[in-house]
C-alpha cells in the first residue's frame, strides 16, 4: 500500500496504474490511500468513516484492521 499525503496524489496514482500497466506491460494493482485515511484507522475509525469504500484499488488489509 502506498500513502499519500495529499488526496489528489493519491487519485493520480491510483487512477493511473492501468496506464502504467498498459505501457509497460506490469500487473500493479497497488492500493493507495491519503495519510488522513490512514489516521482515521489508526485511531480506532471505521473504514466507512477513512472514506476506504470510495478506493479504487480496495485496501483489504487497512479494511480488515479498521474498526468494524
Amino acid at each position: 500500500m502506498i500513502v499519500t499525503p495529499y488526496p489528489i496524489c493519491q487519485i493520480n496514482i491510483e487512477i493511473y496504474q492501468d496506464k502504467i500497466n498498459q505501457t509497460y506491460g506490469t500487473k500493479i494493482n497497488m492500493p493507495v490511500t491519503d495519510y488522513s485515511q490512514s489516521m482515521i484507522v489508526a485511531y480506532s475509525g471505521t473504514a466507512k468513516e477513512a472514506g476506504l469504500d470510495a478506493l479504487i484499488i480496495k485496501a483489504k488489509k487497512l479494511q480488515k484492521t479498521a474498526k468494524q
